[in-house]
Parts: structure tokens; sequence; C-alpha cells
């Protein structure tokens, strides 16, 4: 979204969300485009990056069974 003249002003939540987004923009602006060596970077890294979000999300989930 471009801000114009008249848009109103930025509130708080605003900026928040921006600062908590961004590492996300980052992480997911490493992965090459279709149209770089036939779109198999693309595959590598989209299914690696899969699999680390997943690995995540199981031990965040996973109960403590100690």
């Amino acid at each position: 979204m471009i801000l114009e003249a008249g848009d109103g002003e930025l509130r708080w939540y605003d900026f928040v969300t921006h600062f908590l987004s961004m590492p996300w923009k980052i992480i997911c602006a490493v992965i090459p485009p279709k149209t770089f060596l036939g779109a198999y970077p693309t595959f590598i890294c989209s299914i690696l990056w899969i699999a680390g979000m997943s690995a995540i999300i199981e031990q965040v989930r996973a109960p403590n069974t100690e």
C-alpha cells in the first residue's frame, strides 16, 4: 500500500504489525524466483522452509513428556 497525502495518520498498531511481520518478509524474500534454473532452487527452498516450520511448530506444540 502506498501512502499519499490525505490517507491519514499511521497508528501504533501499524508500526507493531510492520515490525512483527518483518522477519517473515525477509525469510520469504530469500526464496529464488521460479524462472531461476528451471524452478528447482525454488522447489528445494520451499520444501526446506515447510520442513523447518513443521519442526518448529512440532516443538512448540509437543507436550512435555518428562
